[in-house]
């Protein structure tokens, strides 16, 4: 019973062993190791492609609820604090005052535009 839980402890230490030099031979390789770039190039391609537009997906869809998150956050703390024309005169400076001379006379009217 003994002898068995000793070979059994000296099992699993030589296991434990055997996977750190595994670790270390492939850190060296990693390491030291020259890649072969005619014969990985296909590979990178393929993986850079399931990785970057594969994704865009979920990145275009979590980017329009985020927005969309901020922006209701943005008016519930603007309507709290009664200041819902700020931030229509920020829109309106920030979208029309760069578009010309005559839309800012619609979008911002009695304002005069100096350049």
């Amino acid at each position: 019973m003994l002898l068995n839980a000793l070979a059994s402890l000296g099992h699993k230490g030589i296991k434990t062993l055997r996977t750190f030099g595994r670790a270390g031979l492939m850190l060296f390789n990693a390491l030291v190791g020259k890649p072969e770039f005619r014969k990985h190039a296909p590979l990178l391609v393929r993986q850079l492609y399931n990785v970057g537009v594969l994704s865009m997906l979920i990145i275009v869809v979590s980017g329009v609820f985020i927005g969309m998150v901020l922006g209701l956050q943005g008016y519930l703390v603007l309507t709290t604090y009664s200041a819902e024309p700020v931030w229509v005169c920020w829109w309106r400076y920030r979208y029309c005052v760069n578009w010309g001379r005559w839309l800012p006379r619609c979008c911002l009217p009695g304002v005069l535009v100096r350049r």
